[in-house]
């Protein structure tokens, strides 16, 4: 297991690896944490729904409890602090009741929604927690009550022309709503018109969108991973992507902001998860812990924990570290800025011993060269003093500060136009 981080005047702490799950005995689709950081949810190809308990005594223990109930594989799960939506490739959803003061006394029964005649791939809980929407093969996406048992809101459909991978509410806009399929679109849906306001799709054609995320405190921003290998993020206002990242030699299943929005994870095929810089573009780290595929990554809520999972039937904690910055003052040299997404210097490895349990803390070593994950090695550009490089540098300020009168007329424009989206009547 390995993890790379690139170093800055400002040193991020390396993520801690706390503890491994693995009680499920199929492919792991989904996770998501409860909203006070306390609980994990996991959805699996053994048709099960498992809630996990982090508190430092029960996770020592490996605690957890089963949701049985689904005929095929679960696909997704969301969570709030009174129930827990699964989501099924038998075409239903399931709500199951939950009491977190005593979380042995899950009730085994189970609220279904025949939600679509195809299967459901995802499952998302508004903030409020009064509704949930489905995404499905079918092409469509329906909004279901959680206090009426099978109550359809309404269905959100004609956006899409292959199946619907991923749908996600605004967390900041209660009437906004994302979706990303295999048609290589990605819609941003307004509730109250139930139509697609806004349409993203990728120049390349062959691209499928597998999931997508908003950002926790900017309502115009999101994320998005595709097949084509590439994680992409976005602003609504331009409706163009701003940054993408070309970190993974595989499909990119998912990515998640963490809760400050400074940093971004990433989970592939690869049998990776990257963990970037989103202020600075840049990747900190390349987390190398599963075996196999590695199918979703996400942060808690208060941003101290993220998790993996995967196709080798696991589930990994670790203690993100991210919420605590230390500063070196000691870093004299100059900073350079490159604007290739897949170069960092000076690499910082973690390894340990795949014999060794996986509740051993890791071993870190320094590297003198970029990891193998990055590509090949950087050689900083020197600039001279002449005076044409300087005649040059005058012309190219000139053309930038142009092109910025321009892009900021335009996005006067368009944040005139995302506003009037927004606003609720």
């Amino acid at each position: 297991m390995m993890a790379t981080t690139t170093t800055t005047a400002i040193d991020i702490a390396d993520p801690t690896f706390l503890k491994c799950f693995q009680n499920h005995h199929f492919s792991i689709n989904w996770i998501t944490f409860s909203p006070n950081s306390q609980y994990l949810c996991s959805a699996s190809d053994d048709n099960n729904a498992m809630l996990w308990c982090l508190d430092d005594e029960q996770r020592t223990s490996n605690t957890c409890y089963k949701f049985v109930g689904h005929k095929d594989s679960v696909t997704s799960v969301a969570m709030t602090d009174n129930f827990i939506i699964s989501a099924s490739k038998d075409c239903t959803a399931r709500l199951w009741r939950i009491n977190q003061d005593d979380i042995s006394n899950c009730s085994s029964d189970s609220i279904q929604y025949r939600c679509h005649k195809s299967p459901i791939n995802s499952v998302h809980i508004n903030v409020d927690g009064s509704q949930f929407c489905s995404a499905s093969d079918d092409q469509t996406i329906k909004l279901w009550s959680t206090t009426c048992a099978n109550k359809l809101l309404c269905t959100l459909s004609g956006g899409h022309s292959n199946w619907i991978r991923h749908a996600r509410y605004s967390k900041l806009n209660s009437n906004l709503l994302s979706s990303c399929g295999d048609d290589g679109n990605i819609c941003i849906w307004d509730i109250r018109s139930k139509e697609a306001a806004i349409r993203l799709t990728s120049k390349r054609r062959s691209t499928h969108f597998l999931g997508v995320q908003w950002h926790p405190t900017c309502e115009y921003i999101i994320s998005s991973s595709s097949s084509d290998c590439l994680l992409r993020i976005w602003d609504l206002r331009y409706e163009k992507t701003i940054q993408f990242y070309q970190l993974h030699n595989g499909i990119v299943s998912s990515s998640d902001f963490h809760p400050n929005g400074n940093y971004l994870i990433s989970s592939s095929m690869d049998q990776t998860c990257k963990i970037i810089d989103v202020l600075e573009g840049r990747n900190l780290f390349t987390l190398k812990a599963h075996t196999g595929p590695v199918n979703c990554a996400q942060f808690s809520p208060d941003g101290q924990y993220f998790a993996t999972a995967g196709q080798d039937h696991v589930i990994l904690l670790w203690q993100s570290n991210l919420n605590t910055q230390h500063c070196n003052n000691n870093n004299n040299d100059d900073v350079i800025i490159d604007d290739n997404d897949d170069d960092d210097d000076d690499i910082q490895s973690i390894c340990f011993d795949p014999n060794q349990q996986m509740n051993k803390s890791f071993n870190v070593t320094k590297n003198d060269k970029k990891s193998d994950d990055i590509g090949d090695d950087h050689h900083p550009l020197k600039l001279s003093n002449s005076i044409s490089i300087l005649k040059c540098i005058l012309q190219q300020l000139e053309t930038m500060t142009d092109s910025i009168l321009h892009i900021d007329q335009r996005l006067t424009l368009l944040e005139e136009k995302f506003q009037s989206l927004s606003t609720t009547t």
